[in-house]
């Protein structure tokens, strides 16, 4: 059996070093572009980790914001099925974008669950895991 394929979109390095602290041959990626690449030119994805706010410049401010996590979610329902990860976990502090996210990831069949950092995402981690039959670190 093979490692579960997990994808984390985040702004925020901190984050990131969160999730290099506790998974090993994950795809990490800082904006919803980035995010889509991955998700297209990579085999499928078995867990998505999506933030909803991502900033592309924090040095300015007011920060200068681009396409967000829900622009990931359309396009991860937009995918065919057999590309699109099964489980995704939104780990967004922004709870109404959180749920937006929630019903379009839902409406095209991904199980989703949707918690404020980190709380969940050790959760989602033993889930996939449960589902590959494979540990996830």
């Amino acid at each position: 059996m093979t490692a579960p394929r997990i994808l984390v979109l985040d702004d925020d390095g901190r984050r990131h070093d969160w999730f290099d602290a506790r998974l090993t041959g994950h795809d990490s990626v800082r904006s919803a572009r980035d995010a889509r690449r991955a998700l297209q030119e990579n085999p499928p994805y078995d867990l998505v980790f999506l933030d909803h706010d991502l900033a592309e410049d924090y040095a300015v401010v007011p920060a200068v914001w681009g396409e967000d996590g829900r622009t990931v979610a359309r396009f991860i329902a937009m995918m065919p099925a057999a590309r699109r990860p099964p489980m995704a976990h939104i780990h967004s502090s922004n709870w109404g974008a959180a749920c937006e996210m929630e019903v379009i990831l839902s409406a095209a069949g991904l199980r989703v669950t949707r918690a404020e950092f980190p709380l969940g995402c050790p959760e989602a981690i033993r889930a996939i895991a449960t589902l590959t039959g494979h540990p996830a670190t």
